[in-house]
């Protein structure tokens, strides 16, 4: 369709020569292409200084639609709905279990055969659950692999800046000690200094002042967090043979691999026998 040059004003038809037309245009254009330059420059620059202000963390996946994509194909309400069979036919077994008694062959029979269908449908609901989790399951355990060399350094650069602060917050507070029992002990000396003078001129002792420390540290504070050092009480073992009786306790998993291991005779522990049922079902 060819182009319309013409252009309305004031009720009249004007029209421009082509070549005029063209050579607008193409200032046009030429404008454009200026001004977008400008605005990139613009751009640029205003990114240089916020990064010299304050420089931050930036998120290089960004939009959370790119997230959403990834975990909307894994519906939690369609996995439910599979399931909704299993609910009612655990419904059933709970309740044949909940009125069973066991008293005689018969009833032992079917004390058996209750179990070997709750184990059936156990394993039958684990075997689903398994199927629908897979691939998420390794999504998980890949994506979890892939991430943790990134955080175990970050862990790492986390825990040496603790360190190096603490070092830091620790003697500034020894110094602190350090400088605050100098000027006490000059107060002492000065206060001992007075007394001896009022003593001798047989009039009342002046009292100086006790000097005042802030009783809490303010944190150090920067732009994108805050830090402070505080205590916490812990132990480490000394001497064994001085430790009590009644905080000692008993290494559980070395007296079972003993058991199993044949052993029958430890003292202070009694060793005896439990029942324990194995069952096996037919399928």
């Amino acid at each position: 369709m060819p182009l319309d040059f013409t252009q309305v004003g004031n009720g009249k038809e004007d029209r421009k020569p082509k070549t005029e037309i063209f050579e607008d245009e193409a200032a046009r254009i030429e404008d454009e292409k200026l001004l977008g330059a400008q605005n990139e420059i613009k751009t640029e620059t205003e990114s240089d200084d916020m990064q010299k202000r304050s420089p931050e963390v930036l998120d290089p996946i960004g939009d959370k639609k790119e997230i959403s994509t990834i975990i909307d194909q894994w519906d939690i309400d369609k996995a439910k709905a599979k399931f909704a069979g299993y609910s009612r036919q655990l419904d059933k077994v709970k309740q044949s279990a909940e009125n069973l008694v066991v008293k005689d062959e018969k009833s032992a029979k079917e004390s058996i055969e209750m179990v070997a269908q709750a184990d059936r449908l156990f394993k039958t609901l684990d075997k689903k659950r398994k199927e629908i989790i897979e691939k998420p399951d390794k999504f998980v355990r890949s994506f979890n692999a892939f991430v943790k060399p990134f955080k175990d350094q970050l862990s790492s650069i986390i825990a040496e800046g603790k360190r190096k602060f603490g070092a830091y917050d620790y003697n500034l507070k020894l110094q602190k000690k350090i400088d605050d029992k100098k000027a006490q002990d000059e107060i002492n000396e000065r206060q001992t200094e007075l007394d001896k003078v009022a003593e001798k001129a047989g009039v009342d002792k002046v009292i100086l002042p006790k000097m005042v420390t802030p009783k809490k540290q303010e944190p150090f504070r920067s732009e994108s967090g805050s830090a402070s050092v505080g205590t916490d009480w812990d132990f480490e073992v000394i001497d064994l043979k001085e430790i009590p009786k009644h905080w000692m306790c008993v290494d559980q998993s070395k007296v079972k691999i003993a058991i199993k291991g044949g052993i029958r005779d430890i003292p202070g522990i009694r060793i005896f026998e439990k029942p324990k049922v194995r069952f096996r079902g037919q399928f």
